[in-house]
């Protein structure tokens, strides 16, 4: 239908679809708190160094690509920041495995040092922008730059007292992605926030809009509008 002045109304010519997925999140806290508790075990000396490959090839094998995969279902759900800090996460393990196997037992590497420190900092961005929406995600990914940026240290020190301090904060970061983890799927179960997660502005809406609320911001999203 034409509007009064005689121009064609966008509906009548573009239709946006939308394929239902479901939240990747889950998976993605989940795994990943699987390869920090592992690799905290064997920053604390609680896996033997002998035995540093096996935990190299498990963040190889198992983390970065299920990571990968929720990266890219995420940018799919068209969930930007989702899929921005899974996808860093994702390299991040695979370059630690990669890198992590040419290692030999307690073995160091000065480049590896270096990527851990700048990836630090870019958790420490995402960290940043999750306040706006989610401080939960700020909390996980403060933890995750201090964990990350602490191994960074140590792989240019060689410091046994910073690994160790390391690996006490990855045993958090476990706990804490472990908590996310959970809570995505009660949530997902129950359609409604079970445990909190410090949602607030438009994340905190997105719950609540009814499905006209939410098909109105499809025109502002990204793969929706003209351009990036």
């Amino acid at each position: 239908m034409s509007t009064s002045d005689g121009r064609i109304r966008p509906e009548e010519i573009a239709r946006v679809v939308v394929r239902p997925l479901g939240s990747v999140l889950p998976l993605g806290f989940l795994v990943f708190g699987v390869g920090i508790f592992v690799t905290a075990a064997y920053s604390l000396g609680w896996i033997p160094p002998k035995d540093g490959r096996d935990v190299f090839l498990l963040a190889l094998v198992f983390v970065a690509p299920v990571e990968a995969v929720t990266a890219v279902l995420a940018f799919l759900a068209r969930d930007t920041a989702g899929g921005t800090t899974l996808g860093v996460f994702a390299g991040t393990w695979a370059t630690l495995g990669v890198i992590g196997l040419g290692l030999g037992p307690g073995e160091t590497s000065t480049t590896l040092g270096v990527f851990l420190l700048a990836d630090g900092v870019v958790i420490l961005i995402l960290a940043i922008a999750a306040i706006f929406g989610n401080p939960a995600f700020t909390v996980l990914l403060g933890v995750a730059c201090a964990r990350f940026a602490l191994n960074g240290v140590y792989e240019l020190t060689g410091t046994k007292t910073i690994e160790h301090i390391s690996g006490y904060i990855g045993l958090v970061l476990a706990a804490v992605a472990g908590y996310g983890g959970l809570a995505f799927l009660l949530e997902d179960g129950q359609h409604r926030p079970v445990l909190p997660m410090l949602r607030h502005g438009a994340a905190a809406e997105a719950l609540d809009a009814d499905l006209l609320d939410s098909l109105r911001r499809l025109e502002s999203e990204p793969g929706v509008r003209g351009r990036l």
